[in-house]
């Protein structure tokens, strides 16, 4: 069973995101508690990943730059 963000709540369009598919392919089917912690860091994402016991990372205010436009750095 495989759930997604509703687009109502996800404004930020993360579930549209490689690190979330693999975040809910790594989720057990039986799930009863809260497993994956997130955190955030300036631009910076960071996800556990219970399953591979790893840490993955994404640059949210990047990953949501529309291909037509140029994101701009300091």
């Amino acid at each position: 069973m495989t759930s997604t963000i509703g687009s109502s709540t996800d404004s930020f369009g993360f579930n549209g995101l490689k690190l979330f598919e693999v975040v809910r392919d790594c989720l057990p089917d039986d799930r009863k508690r809260t497993q994956n912690l997130l955190e955030t860091k300036d631009d910076m994402l960071f996800v556990w990943n219970s399953k591979n016991c790893s840490v993955l990372t994404v640059n949210w205010r990047a990953a949501n730059v529309k291909k037509d436009q140029q994101q701009k750095y300091q």
